[in-house]
């Protein structure tokens, strides 16, 4: 009987990730971008953005807010430029770096204040390593993203 059951699991398990695997991620990949960049041109911004909040307070300590909201922005233009030209491969990178630079928000965030902007990070960092597992699989397969 546990052979029956590990057999339906299974098959279970490769149909939802067939159907995740399956979708477009060209407007995840848009809304990622985006909000990169947004993040990046508001901590570039000349006013003190780590001033605002105390949950800024760790992100402080690690990095400045000029070099982090450079980083941000650019990130996210790579990833725009990759996705308006339909690189697989540079997608693929973009949304690996978009998700190492979520993380990294996510996890500073989370420090200094768990109910925080840190949350829809979180979303945004799940979703970056969806677009890059599924363009890596693309990549892997040779396949276009048309």
């Amino acid at each position: 009987m546990p052979s029956r059951w590990r057999a339906v699991l299974g098959s279970a398990l490769s149909n939802v990730r067939a159907y995740i695997l399956a979708y477009d991620t060209e407007s995840v990949e848009w809304i990622i971008y985006c909000g990169l960049m947004v993040y990046g041109f508001t901590l570039a911004a000349p006013y003190e953005t780590y001033r605002l909040s105390f949950i800024y307070s760790v992100l402080s300590g690690l990095v400045p807010e000029t070099i982090l909201g450079i980083v941000l922005a650019g990130a996210g233009l790579a990833g725009a430029i990759a996705l308006i030209f339909n690189s697989p491969v540079g997608r693929k990178h973009a949304a690996l770096s978009a998700f190492v630079l979520y993380l990294f928000l996510c996890l500073a965030l989370i420090a200094n204040f768990p109910f925080s902007l840190a949350n829809l990070l979180l979303v945004l960092c799940g979703s970056s390593l969806w677009c890059y597992l599924r363009l890596s699989r693309m990549v892997r397969n040779g396949q276009r993203d048309d």
